[in-house]
């Protein structure tokens, strides 16, 4: 291949040319007699001219049945089955009429077969290799399709190993003369990519950067990157650059590569040449067919409008919502496709710019409403629970939105291995729906480790039923063996142990999420905590009971009653008078009352949408206060790439406020995780007003607001952050320093084991307080083996 080549078009006609020639078209056209017609009986099958294969082993391949009348289509049928086994030159098949019926005789000429395959030439990869490449070996038949696909199949694979000069042909002599399949392999040198750049004909619209990102084809990095100059991938990276552009408006851009390569033929500076063309934007919407809703309301649905440029993943979403708009109204079978017309040229105005015609075409079809819902798969759990997720219900207009909200919810759930929820069947006004569960694993039983830096080291012992029932008692070893005993309610029973260098906790929580079937949350709990602070040990223990309420609206309210016995001692030197105030056990009540509203998309990874949380809780017993607390977050997609995957901003913010007296332990702290990062643990806040003392002591009045950006790295497990925190703690309803700080951090979540959440954040203060304690690195992580 000479300097500055193109790479060349695949082989794909030739190969097809190839099989065409030596399979179907071998086929002879004509009988060994004269055409027998198709009221004959066949009385008898018979092959003549096999030596190799056994007459029963050739009419394994003949549909054809003594008995049965001839049919001549049969007939050609069993004669190309037979040449496609590729063991024959020749198939006739020869009939001779009888006084009784139709003898039917297969007349094979047999292929003659291989004697040996040898590879000559080849030195850098070994015998081994190239010979699983291949699918032809000695004994086989002399096929020259078989051949001619092991001699590219060969080739091909020298060209992906970066051989980008490489030969193979078979000796056409020694397979003549001694049945020998002899592939001669030219190698030459190995090229690596030594540069990758790109041409602009015209303009440049995008950057280099983002243009690498669609390609595979790399410079050599020494220890990092091979560099191959792969033939295949790199016309397949031409391809991928020229739908990039297309799928961003440039319908007429053209991209080729151009190759340079040194004296000695080993390294090869790859250019990339792009010729844009004019960007296209939408110039008219058109819909075609819709009747229930008017143009003017399509196009307020979709996002591409005239003036805006031409996005193919965008006309995708914009088709998609289109079709949901119809579906949410009952009109199940919607079907919206599309056409791209181009605007014809005005040839007096160079500078008007290229615009498309976006053409709607929507198919309607019929009204329905939703009849019968039929779940089906759920040997355990019960239909209520299934039920309950979704928000459709018989005599309603089919909504295929909420059908898709349905299935969202229950895979959320965690309940459930698969959860697909379709339309079908019905009647002429109705249209059923079914729900087709695969049951999941919802027990845990988790032995594990975690690591944070509020919390330091822990060891977790877990038991985890996400479909517990109270009810459903186990009533042999069978149920038990096989994970029918407690379950099929939905409920929750959580019974987890902590035990770490700083903190040790353990609890029993279980919860009805839909008490007698209604929206109303039924939750209890006994829980155990001990905490090494500063200079004392905190220990509490105690029980709780909730009852909740969720509204159509999604609003949900709650009212909590938590008794606690709490302990401060084991002090050490020079531990803080506020503390020593507070030493000794303590009991206390509290009556809490809460309100949240969630409109978030997604309860685990929300992108859109907001949540909302109010609560006022009163403490009475050794110490009287009242804490008011408000959060609230928001959340925006900002982009959304080729593997809807989301670029995400989100806002927090939360303001918490104490009336009256509280103890140490139920102050109000700041810094760390969950708080203004770039600050330790508890690292904000008022300190002790000893002399010789500055331990935290908590405040009254907490406030925090902060922004984070996070967006995809590498598929669904790994995104990167960029945020900034801002915050205080004080003694009381007043701002004497507002912390700042900014930051950037990765989110990993490990599949296997969990999944596991990795988390990983660094932040630098550039507004603080001379008392405040500092943390650049915030670190979490957990996980069970």
């Amino acid at each position: 291949m000479a300097e500055g080549s193109v790479i060349p078009i695949q082989r794909v006609a030739a190969v097809t040319a190839l099989l065409l020639a030596a399979g179907l078209c071998r086929i002879p056209p004509a009988w060994g007699d004269d055409a027998p017609t198709d009221d004959q009986t066949v009385i008898e099958i018979s092959v003549r001219g096999a030596r190799r294969m056994s007459d029963d082993a050739v009419l394994a391949h003949v549909m054809m049945r003594e008995g049965s009348r001839f049919s001549e289509k049969v007939a050609r049928a069993d004669q190309r089955r037979l040449m496609e086994t590729g063991r024959f030159d020749n198939v006739v098949v020869v009939k001779a009429p009888t006084t009784e019926g139709l003898v039917v005789t297969f007349v094979v000429t047999e292929r003659k077969l291989i004697s040996a395959v040898l590879l000559r030439g080849a030195k850098s990869i070994s015998q081994k290799k190239l010979r699983n490449e291949i699918s032809i070996g000695a004994d086989d038949p002399v096929d020259p399709s078989r051949i001619a696909l092991a001699r590219m199949a060969l080739e091909d694979f020298y060209l992906s190993k970066g051989y980008y000069f490489a030969a193979v042909t078979v000796d056409a002599a020694a397979l003549r003369n001694r049945l020998q399949v002899v592939f001669v392999i030219v190698e030459g040198p190995k090229v690596a990519v030594k540069s990758v750049d790109f041409d602009f004909e015209t303009t440049q619209s995008f950057s280099k950067y983002k243009l690498r990102r669609q390609i595979k084809t790399k410079r050599a990095i020494w220890l990092l990157t091979l560099g191959k100059l792969d033939r295949p991938q790199l016309a397949r990276d031409v391809a991928s650059v020229r739908n990039f552009y297309r799928d961003e408006g440039y319908l007429d851009a053209e991209v080729s590569s151009k190759l340079t390569f040194n004296p000695a033929k080993d390294k090869a500076s790859v250019t990339f040449l792009v010729n844009e063309g004019p960007r296209y934007r939408i110039g008219e919407i058109r819909f075609v067919g819709a009747t229930v809703f008017s143009d003017a309301e399509l196009l307020k649905r979709v996002v591409m409008v005239p003036g805006r440029y031409y996005n193919a993943l965008e006309l995708r979403r914009d088709v998609e919502t289109l079709q949901d708009t119809f579906g949410e109204v009952g009109y199940v079978d919607a079907r919206v496709g599309h056409q791209t017309v181009f605007s014809a040229p005005d040839e007096d105005d160079e500078t008007r710019p290229a615009k498309l015609i976006i053409q709607y075409h929507i198919h309607e079809g019929d009204l329905f409403r939703l009849g019968r819902v039929t779940i089906r798969g759920n040997d355990i759990t019960k239909d209520h629970v299934i039920r309950r997720q979704m928000t459709m219900y018989p005599g309603q207009m089919f909504n295929t939105l909420a059908m898709k909200k349905g299935e969202r919810q229950l895979g959320e759930s965690r309940l459930f291995a698969r959860a697909a929820l379709s339309p079908y069947g019905g009647d002429e006004n109705t249209r059923n729906l079914l729900v087709d569960i695969e049951e999941g694993q919802t027990a845990e039983l988790t032995f594990g480790a975690g690591f944070s830096t509020n919390s330091g080291l822990v060891g977790t012992i877990r038991f985890l039923q996400r479909n517990f029932s109270w009810t459903e008692v186990a009533t042999s070893w069978a149920d038990i063996i096989n994970g029918r005993g407690s379950k099929g309610d939905g409920q929750t029973l959580q019974v987890a142990l902590e035990v770490g260098d700083d903190v040790s906790r353990g609890k029993i929580n279980w919860r009805e999420p839909f008490l007698f079937d209604r929206p109303i949350g039924l939750g209890a709990g006994l829980f155990t905590f001990e905490r090494e602070r500063e200079k004392y040990t905190e220990s509490s223990s105690g029980a709780m009971v909730s009852l909740g309420k969720l509204f159509k609206n999604r609003w949900y309210s709650e009212m909590a009653a938590r008794v606690a016995a709490t302990t401060i001692d084991d002090f050490k030197k020079n531990v803080s008078s506020e503390a020593r105030a507070d030493a000794g056990s303590h009991t206390t009540v509290s009556f809490q009352g809460m309100l949240v509203r969630d409109l978030t998309d997604s309860r685990w990874q929300p992108a859109s949408g907001d949540h909302i949380r109010l609560s006022a809780q009163q403490f009475a017993g050794d110490y009287s206060f009242t804490e008011l607390s408000l959060a609230y977050k928001h959340y925006w997609t900002t982009h959304i790439d080729a593997l809807d995957r989301k670029h995400i901003i989100a806002i927090k913010g939360n303001t918490s406020f104490i009336l009256g007296d509280a103890p140490i332990w139920n102050r109000l702290y700041g810094g760390g995780i969950g708080s203004v990062r770039g600050f330790r643990f508890r690292g904000i806040g008022p300190r002790s007003a000893d002399a010789d003392n500055d331990d935290p002591i908590g405040g009254d009045f907490l406030a925090y607001v902060g922004a984070e950006y996070s967006a995809p790295l590498v598929a669904d497990t790994l995104r990167y952050v960029v945020f900034i925190d801002s915050g205080t703690v004080e003694k009381n309803v007043s701002v004497e320093t507002w912390r700042v700080s900014v930051g950037a951090g990765i989110r990993l979540l490990i599949p296997m084991m969990g999944p596991v959440p990795v988390s990983l954040d660094i932040a630098w203060p550039i507004e603080q307080d001379p008392a405040d304690r500092t943390e650049q690195i915030s670190f979490s992580i957990g996980w069970t083996f």
